[in-house]
């Protein structure tokens, strides 16, 4: 135990959140403080390749229109179809919902095939995977038109030869591109680009670093009182939605090692207490960004 905890505090210290503090005495940004209003991707999600691995952040705010008006409601946008595999969807509740299942049916058939072939079970390939996600987004783009949004799907370095995590970006239409730099989607991304472009290192910055920068972004986006994104929000009501979703894809697995009880892992996810730390630091920086007069 002592072992696990000292790995901890080695890894805090190799994140200082001074090393991505806000200038808050040099920002200078025009904003919008108008409530966002029902459209489509109304969320906020976050993914860069660091140098150490891939980071997926997500609010956890959704937000719908239904028969009796609009409706608010807290989860997770970040899933996992496959092992190694992580999908997060910008959009409509319910389209998120349709799309999710449409690719744990797919999983689930393709494996159900291979086993009754007498094949090993091992599920659709990356290359299989990645087709159907752009199938289902070309599907979704001509049905549902109103809902047309996109996707970051970050695959596990155990599925390449040269080890290293990757971070690709599938437009509304199906196209997929792969991602080097950090990126944010959803109606909250005109608000994290100033951040992502003044504080994104591309040669430098670590996964936790990015983590960290994550959960300010989304906390300064859905901050009440700034007014910027209704759409994007946490639920401080709620232990598991009072924080962004946040997930480490590493580049080796033993990174995730003192995350979970010592076993390597394809993906996790940092612990309660940094998760505190976050929010912690970005709150701070918050408390002086309020401090600072409307222009």
């Amino acid at each position: 135990m002592d072992n696990h905890n000292s790995k901890l505090e080695e890894r805090r210290k190799q994140m200082s959140f001074t090393e991505i503090d806000i200038d808050v005495n040099n920002t200078e940004i025009e904003l919008d403080h108008s409530v966002t209003t029902v459209s489509n991707c109304m969320t906020l999600i976050l993914g860069a390749r660091c140098i150490d691995g891939v980071v997926i952040a997500a609010d956890r705010k959704f937000i719908g229109m239904g028969i009796d008006g609009v409706h608010y409601s807290y989860d997770d946008k970040i899933t996992g179809e496959l092992n190694g595999m992580l999908t997060a969807f910008a959009g409509d509740i319910g389209t998120f919902q349709l799309f999710a299942w449409t690719l744990k049916d797919y999983a689930s058939n393709t494996t159900k095939l291979q086993s009754d072939a007498k094949q090993e079970a091992r599920g659709p390939s990356f290359d299989q995977l990645m087709l159907k996600i752009s199938e289902t987004q070309s599907n979704f783009y001509h049905k549902y038109e109103k809902y047309r949004c996109k996707i970051f799907m970050g695959i596990s370095s155990i599925y390449f030869t040269n080890k290293i995590s990757s971070l690709y970006y599938f437009e509304a239409d199906g196209r997929c591109f792969p991602l080097t730099q950090a990126k944010a989607i959803g109606s909250g991304s005109p608000y994290a680009s100033y951040f992502l472009k003044r504080y994104w290192r591309p040669n430098e910055t670590t996964m936790e670093q990015f983590a960290q920068l994550s959960d300010f972004i989304i906390r300064y986006t859905s901050d009440p009182n700034l007014l910027l994104d209704n759409a994007v929000g946490l639920n401080d009501q709620d232990d598991k939605y009072r924080y962004p979703q946040l997930f480490y894809i590493p580049d080796k697995p033993d990174f995730c090692k003192i995350y979970n009880n010592d076993q390597p892992k394809t993906d996790c996810n940092p612990t309660v207490n940094r998760l505190i730390e976050f929010r912690r630091n970005s709150e701070s920086t918050l408390k002086i960004l309020h401090q600072i007069p409307n222009p």
